[in-house]
């Protein structure tokens, strides 16, 4: 497996072949529009989870079902999304990291958190270090993240305090995206840091060993949320909706469905190259560990944990009310339009 971040043309030869197909597979021509569907414009990140995801709900056209019409629009990062929302130039992320939609919220943005869109990170800690079997082991160590305040940072404490540790007892050092912290683990350069899960099949090649699967470590932590801006909660709630309803139906499908062939497929398509050892191992953990989060519905206690834990690193001055944060009445409107589709 290539462990280098896709390179950004790729990407968007990616996106921008998304772009163009139909809900359904029929190709359209640019800017072209289904006949008598809604548009819903999404924003879409470069992880292999999202755009394998993307690629599924495009092969089994549950957006259609809906009489809805996608234009899937290619953003860099969490930042950036919170931008491309606010401007109007996307209607809604239907999934990425969350912890940092709260600080921008509390900072004034408009925005509202939808629905939960992965019910834990996936995402596992390794080391190469043979010292280091736990994430107890971790103390006076050096651990790979992003920056500060950042996802993985937030996780990586998170863990930490939950075995006893205080975070100032290690050494974090900013090495890039999860990609980047996977290299500098596997070459020695720090003792411990996240990766995917695909590379727990393959610890002898890369010459590291799991200290903790973190969607097992730290269930509580909500990996994804779906979030959209206010204006476009106030003037397209339908459209929302709907959109909500058909990615419940593809949750429903990966978690539930005879799903396995078409997941692989959907993954080796969106990398380009046949993927499917990576695809099955995905998928079975997907499933095992029922990450899908067919529920929608985020609680109430889970935001708050989050504002917390962000507040105690600074990234947060003040908790935001539930209400002003979030509206989960698309979620429950769409789990009951999806119920009876």
């Amino acid at each position: 497996m290539n462990l280098k971040n896709m390179r950004r043309r790729d990407f968007t030869r990616f996106a921008g072949g998304l772009g163009a197909l139909a809900i359904g597979g029929r190709l359209l021509p640019s800017g072209a529009l289904a006949q008598g569907k809604d548009t819903v414009s999404i924003a879409t990140v470069s992880g292999i989870y999202a755009q394998t995801l993307t690629k599924l709900m495009i092969n089994q056209g549950y957006l259609e079902q809906f009489g809805l019409e996608a234009k899937y629009v290619p953003v860099a990062d969490g930042s950036k999304i919170i931008g491309a929302l606010l401007s109007g130039e996307v209607d809604v992320c239907m999934g990425s990291g969350f912890p940092q939609v709260l600080p921008a919220i509390e900072k004034g943005g408009k925005l509202k958190i939808l629905a939960t869109a992965s019910n834990a990170v996936m995402s596992v800690i390794y080391s190469g270090n043979p010292e280091i079997k736990s994430i107890k082991d971790l103390e006076g160590r050096t651990i790979g993240i992003g920056s500060l305040g950042a996802m993985v940072h937030t996780y990586v404490v998170a863990m930490l305090r939950k075995e006893g540790i205080d975070e100032k007892n290690v050494k974090f050092v900013n090495i890039g995206g999860n990609a980047d912290i996977f290299r500098a683990v596997s070459a020695g350069i720090v003792d411990a840091g996240p990766g995917e899960p695909q590379f727990m099949f393959e610890q002898e090649k890369y010459k590291v060993h799991v200290v903790a699967e973190v969607y097992k470590a730290l269930p509580e932590f909500i990996g994804q949320a779906s979030y959209a801006s206010g204006s476009v909660v106030a003037d397209r709630r339908d459209v929302l909706v709907r959109t909500l309803a058909a990615y419940r139906r593809l949750y429903r499908f990966v978690q539930e469905g005879d799903s396995q062939d078409a997941w692989i497929k959907a993954r080796s398509e969106a990398m380009g190259k046949d993927q499917s050892s990576e695809g099955l191992n995905q998928w079975n953990l997907l499933r095992q560990n029922k990450l899908m989060p067919i529920d929608l519905v985020m609680p109430e206690e889970s935001v708050r944990w989050m504002q917390e834990l962000n507040a105690s690193l600074g990234v947060q001055q003040k908790i935001v009310p539930f209400d002003t944060a979030t509206d989960m009445s698309l979620a429950r409107d769409a789990i009951a339009l999806e119920d009876k589709s």
